[in-house]
């Protein structure tokens, strides 16, 4: 009963899909020590082990987030094609 009670208060899900360096990504709030207010900004990403640089972008406070700290993706930057 506990763990259904904690399953449903945190969201352990993780993010599935790929990101790149300059996506704008949500992180979930619950899973951060310090507030995400707002968007943050991919810095570095390795999507084989799943963990990412990113930077809040009001505030500028760089931190390393792991997949199940993502929420969702909010946009991704339009790329050059050569």
């Amino acid at each position: 009963m506990f763990m259904t009670s904690a399953q449903e208060c945190l969201n352990f899900h993780e993010f599935e899909g790929t990101l790149s360096e300059g996506d704008l990504i949500e992180l979930k709030e619950e899973m951060m020590l310090v507030s995400p207010s707002g968007p943050a900004l991919v810095l570095k990403a390795d999507n084989e082990k799943g963990f990412y640089e990113v930077m809040y972008t009001r505030n500028n406070y760089v931190l390393t987030v792991f997949r199940m700290d993502i929420s969702r993706l909010l946009s991704k930057p339009e790329r050059l094609t050569q």
